[in-house]
């Protein structure tokens, strides 16, 4: 939350003029909004869910149309081949070798579904065992 705050203030000020109640103040606002917006009924929710899954896809599809209109040798920015966009992978991350560094990126994603599908499995066991 605090890097949140940071980069939010970080809009309208120059970062070395940041001041700690000023970011400490928005880390604040943000961790109640957070928290309101955690604490909506479950009907709201899954509104809102169905709402941002439907404006990120529509985000990611003007996005790629974009970059594929804008990315011509006309403008200065040449298209890579399919192989160079599939194979090449630059090792900045100071991994060796460089298939760590693209399997680590999985990581996340691994953890949130196992997280997720261990909670549905608890939760499905719990009503297994409440009889009405």
């Amino acid at each position: 939350m605090y890097y949140l705050s940071s980069s939010v203030l970080s809009r309208y000020e120059v970062i070395a003029d940041l001041v700690l109640p000023q970011t400490v103040g928005v880390m604040a606002g943000l961790t109640v909004i957070t928290g309101l917006v955690n604490s909506l009924s479950t009907y709201w929710m899954e509104k809102m869910t169905k709402m941002y899954v439907i404006f990120h896809v529509l985000v990611i599809a003007s996005c790629s149309i974009a970059l594929l209109a804008k990315a011509q040798p006309s403008n200065g920015t040449p298209k890579h081949t399919a192989k160079y966009v599939f194979t090449d992978v630059q090792a900045t991350s100071g991994w060796t070798p460089v298939g760590f560094s693209f399997l680590f990126g999985f990581l996340s994603v691994s953890w949130t579904m196992t997280g997720k599908s261990a909670r549905l499995t608890s939760e499905g066991e719990a009503m297994a065992n409440n009889t009405c």
